[in-house]
């Protein structure tokens, strides 16, 4: 049983990507999916969709129960009786905990009375969890240190095997997600606004209509600019464009345990990449070496493309170990055959027994 919090219509940001990526790895690896899904703010959906799943345990029983947990709190009672039921008939259950922003109130610009209520919910969600999921994953190390789950792992995002033309070194580079001053936008214009002053240099950006008003005005007449708003299925003729992938979050205690789905998005289609110093992903580009680790600052930024415009053979070596980096150990297949093979240590052997009995 896979149990999201997500609408699979809806594809606009990683959160919503995320599970229906798991969705189909596991279809890939040959399971049999029995999927609860959608959004939980449309309670009335959702209860009815979660009560059939209940009504559905009486006479099924899954082997395992994967949790693509919400951003929030869970919000309907109905999913944590489904969680307990699942628990009480011994299905081996394991959570994806994607994000923990509640713990930290500068990211957070909430009523105190409504702080209070959200971080309520959170505690209960948190001791349902230690009681019911014999797993639980985290994004990065740093952030599963916050937690003290009896049973924790790391699951980081994950990329697609993709057949790529032979990338020849230009200067366009892409960012794709979010706009606000964490993730780096006014520093990531200043970067290309400056790299602009001396050749060309496009770049792409890719983000929800509301957020291009993070973009300030003077900037959205400039010809190095390109701004889209596409869904997932477009995005393919950008990125065929593209040379170089960014990501320029501003360093502080939350995203220096962030892993962005967008990064791994970019090696999927072998681009080298350019990224801030936050402390997690700038581990994985280390360790993967696909790209250049910069300071938190425009001219950083724009140090690190030239770094890689200007060095052809550094490039393409790159380019080459973005592609193997995927390949090799970060497919959405690599992160669900993790998530069957942790839980299959947790099946009660007298169930094994029984269950070889009966095939």
């Amino acid at each position: 049983m896979f149990i999201s919090y997500v609408d699979f219509d809806d594809r606009r940001s990683g959160s919503s990507v995320r599970p229906q990526k798991m969705y189909n790895a596991f279809l890939k690896l040959g399971s049999k999916v029995f999927l609860v899904t959608g959004a939980q703010n449309n309670r009335k959906k959702r209860r009815k969709t979660v009560l059939a799943a209940l009504e559905q345990l009486k006479t099924l029983k899954p082997k395992f129960c994967y949790i693509e947990l919400p951003s929030g709190p869970i919000f309907n009672m109905a999913d944590r009786l489904l969680i307990l039921r699942l628990h009480r008939m011994g299905v081996p259950i394991a959570a994806f905990y994607r994000d923990a922003f509640y713990k930290f109130a500068a990211w957070w610009q909430v009523s105190p009375h409504k702080k209070a209520v959200i971080n309520l919910l959170h505690k209960i969600d948190n001791r349902l969890l230690a009681r019911c999921c014999s797993m639980v994953y985290f994004p990065s190390q740093s952030m599963a240190d916050l937690f003290s789950f009896p049973q924790k792992g790391v699951l980081p995002p994950a990329g697609e095997a993709r057949f790529l033309p032979v990338r020849k070194q230009a200067r366009t580079c892409i960012y794709v997600g979010g706009l606000s001053k964490r993730y780096g936008t006014d520093i990531l214009l200043k970067a290309f606004e400056q790299l602009n002053r001396t050749g060309s240099f496009p770049l792409i950006i890719i983000c929800r209509e509301a957020e291009k008003k993070e973009i300030a005005a003077r900037y959205l007449s400039m010809p190095w600019l390109t701004v889209a708003h596409a869904a997932e299925a477009q995005l393919k003729q950008y990125y065929t464009r593209a040379d170089i992938g960014l990501y320029c979050g501003r360093r502080d205690v939350y995203m220096d345990f962030a892993i962005p789905v967008k990064v791994f998005e970019y090696l999927s289609y072998g681009l080298p990449v350019v990224t801030t110093n936050c402390t997690e992903i700038a581990a994985f580009v280390r360790r993967s070496d696909v790209g250049v680790i910069v300071e938190d600052n425009a001219a950083a930024i724009a140090d690190g493309v030239s770094q890689l415009i200007e060095n052809p053979q550094k490039y393409q070596k790159l380019c080459a170990n973005a592609v193997l980096a995927i390949n090799s150990e970060n497919l959405w297949e690599h992160r669900a055959a993790k998530v069957l093979t942790d839980l299959s240590s947790f099946v009660n052997p007298a169930a094994k027994r029984k269950t070889n009995q009966k095939e």
